[in-house]
C-alpha cells in the first residue's frame, strides 16, 4: 500500500514538472515574439530615420559633387535602376574599385534620382560612407535624360560632358572586380589612350577620343541610338579605329583583364565576366587568385559558369 502511495506521489509530481515546463515554454514562445517585433520595429525606425553619417551627400540633377576639382581620373560606374538583388552589391562592387585605385583618382557614380535610383543608393550605407569621406562623387542625371535608354546615354555627347572632374577614366560594369592580389596596378595601363576588354567590362579611355569618335561617327538621331545594342562595346570599337589612337596591343590587354581567354598565365590587373570559355582547372586558378569574382558571383564554381555578366 506505501508502494501505491509512493507511485501516486511521484507521478503527481511528474504531472506538475509537465505543466510548471509547458507554461515556461509557452512564456518562453511569447518572449521570443516580443523580441522579434521589437527587432522589426528597431530596424524599420533604423530604416527610417537613418543617421547623418548614414546619409549620403548627393549633388543636385545636373551637377557633380565636388565639380571644382581636378583628379588624375575617374572611375565611372552607373547605379540606375536595377533590380534590388543587383542594388545590394553596390557597396561590395564599389569598394572593391576604390581600393584599387591611386590616391588621385575617385568614382563618379551617376544615378537617375528616381525612387528606385536613390533607394539603391540610401540603402547602401558602406557606398554612402564612401561618399561622404569624398572617395566617391554623385552626378545625377537631368531633365530628358532620366527617361532615356542606356543606348541613348553611353553614345551622347552629354553623358561624357558630365566628366568634369579628369580627361582620363575607366569604365566599369557590375560584372567585373579587381584583383588585388596582381601584381599589376593601374599605372601600369594608363599611358594608352584605349585599353579596354572586348566586352567593355572594363575600359581604360581617354575622354577628348569619345567626343571625338562621336562628333565624327554618330548623328544625334534618339532614333538610331535606341537600335543599337551593347553600346559600350560599338563605342569602343569606333574608338579604336580612331586615326593615330594610342591602343594597348593584345599581351597587354590580357595583363589588363581577363575576359573569356586565358592567354597570360598570371593574376591579371581584373576580371571581366564568368569566364565561361575557360577550362574547369584554369577557371579554378583564377578563383583561388582572385577570390573577389566570387563577390559578384557568389555561385560561381570551377565547373558551372553559365551566369551572365551584367553590363
Amino acid at each position: 500500500m506505501a508502494l501505491l502511495y509512493t507511485n501516486i506521489s511521484i507521478r503527481s509530481r511528474e504531472n506538475n514538472l509537465l505543466d510548471e515546463l509547458s507554461v515556461l515554454r509557452e512564456r518562453a514562445r511569447e518572449l521570443e515574439l516580443t523580441l522579434s517585433r521589437r527587432a522589426d520595429l528597431d530596424a524599420e525606425q533604423l530604416l527610417a530615420e537613418p543617421s547623418p553619417q548614414h546619409v549620403p551627400r548627393i549633388a543636385a540633377p545636373g551637377q557633380t559633387s565636388s565639380a571644382g576639382e581636378r583628379l588624375d581620373g575617374v572611375a565611372i560606374v552607373c547605379c540606375l535602376d536595377g533590380p534590388g538583388w543587383l542594388q545590394n552589391r553596390y557597396t561590395m562592387s564599389v569598394q572593391n574599385i576604390v581600393m584599387g585605385l591611386p590616391s588621385t583618382w575617385k568614382v563618379q557614380l551617376f544615378h537617375k534620382g528616381s525612387i528606385q535610383s536613390r533607394k539603391g543608393i540610401e540603402r547602401n550605407r558602406g557606398l554612402a560612407r564612401l561618399i561622404n569621406a569624398g572617395r566617391v562623387v554623385v552626378t545625377e542625371l537631368d531633365g530628358e535624360w532620366k527617361k532615356r535608354s542606356r543606348s541613348e546615354l553611353y553614345l551622347s555627347r552629354y553623358f561624357w560632358s558630365q566628366l568634369v572632374l579628369s580627361e582620363k577614366f575607366m569604365f566599369f560594369g557590375h560584372g567585373g572586380v579587381l584583383c588585388h592580389n596582381s601584381n599589376f596596378t593601374l599605372g601600369d595601363f594608363l599611358h594608352y589612350e584605349l585599353c579596354a576588354s572586348p566586352d567593355g567590362g572594363f575600359a581604360l579611355i581617354t575622354k577628348s577620343r569619345v567626343l571625338e569618335f562621336l562628333e565624327q561617327s554618330l548623328p544625334g538621331d534618339s532614333q538610331y541610338m535606341k537600335k543599337i545594342h551593347g553600346p559600350i562595346p560599338f563605342l569602343l570599337g569606333g574608338i579604336r579605329k580612331l586615326p593615330g589612337i594610342s591602343t594597348a596591343p593584345n599581351d597587354v590587354l590580357d595583363k589588363f583583364v581577363l575576359n573569356q581567354r586565358d592567354a597570360y598565365q598570371g593574376i591579371p590587373f581584373a576580371i571581366s565576366g564568368t569566364m565561361a570559355d575557360l577550362s574547369p582547372e584554369d577557371r579554378k586558378g583564377y578563383i583561388d587568385t582572385c577570390p573577389e569574382i566570387k563577390m559578384i558571383f557568389p555561385l560561381l564554381t570551377i565547373r558551372h559558369a553559365s551566369v551572365r555578366a551584367i553590363p
